[in-house]
């Protein structure tokens, strides 16, 4: 099993959550599926399953760049449930498949019956990554290139009367990522690499005429590995939104700018077995509008299974 299995899944996978990804807004439908897997070239002939669970509690009121103290004791929670298969059709070529559960919570105050709950399948994901460059004992750099097509297999229908559409598992809409990663050790045991990724993602309209629109995410940072399994990574994430639309108009109160500080870890127990942690955490946003709930506090669990 590579010793570094995709363990930055916070800056990749904002892609399916689509602009309301990982680090966002409080627009949050659907799932983080943009996968970070991508980024690693696996053997030809080799699979990889992984079960990740995303914890993401979106309660911080913010006006432009600064935090605003909420007395309604408003709160916004997403969690998800992901499933990712990949399999390394070539040297280069890489395939990949991954699907969701979502459950999204809202509560306004004290009041219990003031609640909204939607839980069901999210969206669904399927990719293509292209690694030209690996790094080996005999070569540094990795070069990555991906595409992604979203696919609208999530509920957008919950809820009497009906949600809005931040609150629904899916976004109900066709979408795509295009990304590319590079990544360059610093001995031939590839021990400390620095990396850089940076995706685009796009997102059609709903039944409803709604669109999550566009986003893009930059991440750059430092991973080391060592020879007891144990694998570290830290990163900063930048990531710009547009504003929501509805009848091609724009939304008020959505999209902006985010940067984040993410930090994983992974530890290997077998060459087919690892575990692997991330958590997020706000560094500075600027968001539009002149009200939005973003995220307070992020963080993930995952297990990853490699097998021929």
């Amino acid at each position: 099993m590579n010793r570094w299995l995709g363990i930055g899944m916070a800056s990749i996978s904002a892609a399916l959550y689509g602009p309301a990804a990982l680090s966002a807004t409080c627009s949050c439908a659907g799932v983080p599926l943009s996968n970070s897997d991508g980024f690693v070239a696996t053997k030809v002939g080799e699979a990889q399953l992984s079960i990740d669970y995303n914890f993401h509690d979106i309660s911080d009121l913010v006006a432009g760049s600064e935090r605003i103290n909420d007395e309604t004791d408003r709160d916004r929670t997403s969690e998800t449930v992901l499933v990712n298969f990949g399999y390394g059709l070539t040297d280069r070529w890489t395939l990949g498949a991954l699907t969701s559960y979502v459950r999204h919570e809202r509560q306004v105050g004290i009041s219990n019956e003031a609640n909204q709950v939607s839980t069901g399948v999210g969206d669904s994901l399927l990719s293509a990554s292209y690694t030209p460059e690996k790094i080996t004992v005999f070569n540094r750099q990795q070069l990555t290139y991906g595409l992604a097509v979203r696919i609208p297999t999530g509920e957008e229908d919950n809820g009497s009367p009906l949600f809005l559409e931040d609150m629904q598992p899916g976004q109900g809409a066709w979408g795509g990522t295009a990304w590319v990663y590079w990544a360059r050790a610093y001995s031939q045991q590839a021990r400390w690499k620095t990396f850089v990724s940076l995706s685009h993602s796009e997102t059609g309209e709903n039944s409803r005429e709604y669109s999550f629109e566009g986003e893009t995410n930059l991440s750059a940072g430092v991973s080391y590995s060592s020879d007891y399994g144990l694998a570290l990574q830290g990163a900063l994430e930048m990531r710009e939104a547009d504003a929501h639309t509805r009848f091609g108009g724009e939304l008020p109160n959505t999209g902006g700018q985010w940067v984040n500080a993410s930090f994983s870890a992974q530890y290997t127990f077998t060459p087919v077995l690892a575990v692997r942690a991330s958590t997020v955490v706000p560094v500075s946003r600027d968001l539009s509008g002149s009200l939005q709930f973003t995220t307070r506090r992020q963080w993930s669990l995952g297990l990853v299974y490699s097998f021929e």
